[in-house]
């Protein structure tokens, strides 16, 4: 079993089915294959299928070779952070321990992430993303964190809780089901707690911190608030800055499965529109690029816009937008302006 699991990660794939087409793996499939095959040898010798199959593996794409060495020196990192670990998480069984930290520390090795204290599990575990940068992060109970662009959390597991700061940006949490230890994430003055699911939560430097749940539920606890509030799948809130000075919290908006697929589009490197106006959409590529766009007529910055784009193409958008505006554009040393 152990060898149908790695090799689910392995090589060409189709592009789409029945397109007959087949598609190169990306860098983080192979980084992700790469880590299977590193647990695989942590946990014994290979059977002579799953050695051909490695061998084989290796030599379909030059990229692997390399991803291969990178895996293996986060496995030794672990190693020696691997007697401290399995004091202070505690789970039941050191086996099941070291599958959890081979596995999420592998990957989160691949993803640059910094191991802060790694000499006990107690210290946090600091994940990042620079500018325009989105990176998934396994966390060893299971649970996942997707760090949009910009984003800083902190992660501190204990034997009783599993505590989340999400210091600036957004990210998705998807948590494993754990009834023994609730999955609390802090941004600003809120708080979320839930035993499983997915949900994202934003914390922008200045403005509201912003959760939407896309499955399972959380309890949401806001300074100042008369009670927390339930924030159940499909659903958005929007809190404001600060102490709500014993006001409601606010109440949480349902949303449709397209809308809730539309604001997590990101995922993708896409930035998706639906009625915003073309300031707050040049406020949004700020967050993924320093190219900015300027908007100085108001009239024109109040336009709405309906549309999907490139994260990472702020030029791309503002010549399509002014094309469909009428307007036009031009470079400068500062960023784009959008004219008319």
């Amino acid at each position: 079993m152990a060898g149908k699991s790695v090799l689910a990660h392995l090589s060409w794939r189709p592009s789409a089915p029945g397109s007959g087409v087949t598609r190169r793996d990306t860098s983080q499939e192979i980084d992700e294959a790469a880590a299977a095959w590193v647990a695989r040898l942590d946990r014994g010798p290979l059977t002579d299928d799953e050695r051909g199959a490695l061998d084989a593996w290796l030599d379909g794409d030059v990229r692997r070779q390399g991803a291969f060495a990178r895996a293996n020196a986060v496995m030794a990192r672990l190693d020696s952070a691997y007697p401290t670990l399995e004091a202070a998480y505690s789970l039941r069984g050191s086996a099941m321990l070291r599958r959890r930290l081979i596995g999420g520390g592998l990957a989160a090795g691949f993803a640059g992430v910094v191991l802060v204290g790694a000499r006990s599990w107690s210290a946090p575990l600091v994940l990042k993303s620079s500018k325009g940068e989105v990176r998934r992060v396994p966390l060893p109970d299971g649970s996942n964190v997707t760090l949009n662009t910009a984003s800083l959390v902190k992660v501190r597991y204990t034997s009783r809780s599993r505590d989340v700061q999400l210091l600036s940006g957004e990210a998705l949490f998807n948590v494993a089901p754990d009834p023994q230890r609730p999955f609390l994430v802090r941004a600003g003055e809120v708080s979320l707690a839930g035993q499983s699911g997915s949900f994202v939560v934003r914390k922008d430097e200045q403005g509201p911190v912003r959760v939407l749940v896309q499955g399972g539920h959380v309890e949401m606890t806001c300074k100042g608030a008369a009670a927390p509030r339930l924030v159940a799948a499909n659903t958005a809130a929007v809190v404001p800055d600060g102490d709500l000075g014993g006001r409601e919290a606010p109440h949480p908006v349902r949303l449709d499965a397209d809308e809730v697929s539309r604001r997590l589009s990101w995922q993708d490197g896409l930035l998706s529109f639906n009625g915003e106006t073309l300031a707050q959409a040049a406020d949004e590529f700020a967050r993924y690029s320093s190219t900015r766009i300027i908007v100085d007529d108001p009239t024109l910055a109040a336009e709405t816009l309906t549309g999907l784009y490139a994260s990472s193409d702020p030029g791309g958008f503002a010549r399509d937008v002014a094309v469909s505006l009428g307007a036009r554009t031009v470079s400068t040393a500062d960023g784009v302006h959008i004219l008319r």
